[in-house]
């Protein structure tokens, strides 16, 4: 079971952070990420991840600002997920890269281009999906009571 910080604790973090910064680390991320180099596979994933962090990062926002803060929290842990998704990507990257060495030839006919879009490709939407659905679950997760419980 993990340990909610404090209301004050969470509450510093909002305004220290505020919204102006998380819109446009949002949008640099969507720009950024759809003039990749690294051909149309990898610059999808990363328009989807750039869109969905916009998205729940606004959606966050207006919660907030209507004072509906449990659904705020809901958002912004989905924000979060997807803004700190980049190091899943880091892990899920190398090992397709090492895993998938020997079909480089006979998939992709020796074309280390096409095996290298590929890996990163498929390494950037691991690295995303992955970590949003399983936080997506976990938030949607049945609360437990005490009847579940004995």
């Amino acid at each position: 079971m993990v340990p909610h910080p404090r209301r004050s604790a969470s509450l510093a973090i909002d305004r220290d952070d505020g919204h102006r910064p998380a819109l446009a680390r949002t949008l640099c991320a969507l720009v950024i990420g759809a003039a990749t180099p690294f051909a149309p596979f990898l610059a999808v994933s990363n328009v989807a991840l750039a869109a969905l962090w916009l998205w729940f990062t606004i959606t966050g926002y207006r919660a907030a600002r209507q004072r509906r803060f449990h659904e705020h929290r809901r958002q912004m842990t989905l924000s979060a997920t997807l803004a700190l998704s980049v190091i899943a990507n880091r892990i899920w990257t190398p090992i397709l890269f090492i895993t998938l060495q020997p079909l480089q030839d006979s998939v992709f006919g020796g074309s280390k281009d096409h095996y290298l879009w590929f890996v990163a490709g498929a390494g950037a939407w691991l690295g995303w999906t992955i970590p949003f659905f399983a936080v997506r679950r976990w938030l949607n997760r049945a609360p437990v009571t005490a009847s579940r419980q004995a």
